[in-house]
C-alpha cells in the first residue's frame, strides 16, 4: 500500500511538472502584440481670394468711367470705354490661395459680348488673363501659399481699321467667375 501511494504521489507530480511545461511552453510559443497611438483630424483652411487691384492702366484715349471695387472674392463696378485702334485699360489684381489646402480651377467663364455687338469681336481684346497673356484655364491650379498675377483687359485692336460712329456697348453686367475646387 506504502508502495501504490508512492506511485501515486509520483504520478500526481509528473502530472503538475507536464501541465506547468505545458503552460511554459505554451507562453514560449506565443506572443501578445499591442499598437497604441492617436490619431487626429487637423484644421484646415480654405482661403482663396482677391488681393491688390491696381490703378487702371490706360493707353490712347481709352477711359475709366469708374473706378471698380475689390473684396475678398469679387470685382465689381468695372466701368471701362475705348474709342479707337490702339485703345487699351488694364487692371492688375493677384489670386491669392492663403489656406492650406490646393486648388484648381473647376471652371472658368470669361466676358460674354453683349447681344447685339458681334461687329465689335474682331475689334476688341477683352477678359481676364495670366499677367504674362496666358489665358486661365480650366485645371490651372492654385497651391497653398502661392499667388497669380492676372489682369483685366479691353482693348481696341491696333489692327482695326474702322471706327464706329455710334456707341457700342461691349458688355454691360457681365460676369467673369473663376470657380476653385480642393485640387487632387
Amino acid at each position: 500500500m506504502e508502495k501504490e501511494r508512492k506511485i501515486k504521489t509520483l504520478s500526481l507530480v509528473a502530472l503538475i511538472v507536464a501541465v506547468l511545461g505545458l503552460t511554459v511552453a505554451f507562453a514560449a510559443l506565443s506572443q501578445q502584440l499591442t499598437i497604441s497611438g492617436t490619431a487626429r483630424v487637423n484644421t484646415a483652411e480654405w482661403s482663396i481670394h482677391f488681393a491688390n487691384l491696381g490703378e487702371a492702366q490706360i493707353t490712347g484715349t481709352a477711359k475709366e468711367n469708374a473706378t471698380p471695387n475689390l473684396n475678398d472674392t469679387s470685382i465689381t463696378g468695372l466701368d471701362v470705354s475705348v474709342m479707337k485702334p490702339g485703345d487699351k485699360i488694364v487692371y492688375t489684381f493677384d489670386i491669392v490661395n492663403d489656406g492650406t489646402i490646393n486648388a484648381k480651377i473647376s471652371s472658368f467663364t470669361n466676358f460674354a459680348l453683349k447681344e447685339g455687338s458681334e461687329a465689335l469681336s474682331d475689334k476688341i481684346t477683352y477678359g481676364i488673363y495670366y499677367d504674362d497673356d496666358t489665358p486661365i484655364n480650366q485645371n490651372d491650379t492654385l497651391n497653398q501659399g502661392d499667388t497669380k498675377h492676372a489682369k483685366i483687359v479691353v482693348e481696341y485692336n491696333e489692327e482695326a481699321t474702322e471706327v464706329f460712329d455710334t456707341q457700342m456697348t461691349i458688355f454691360e453686367n457681365a460676369n467673369a467667375t473663376i470657380n476653385y475646387v480642393q485640387a487632387d
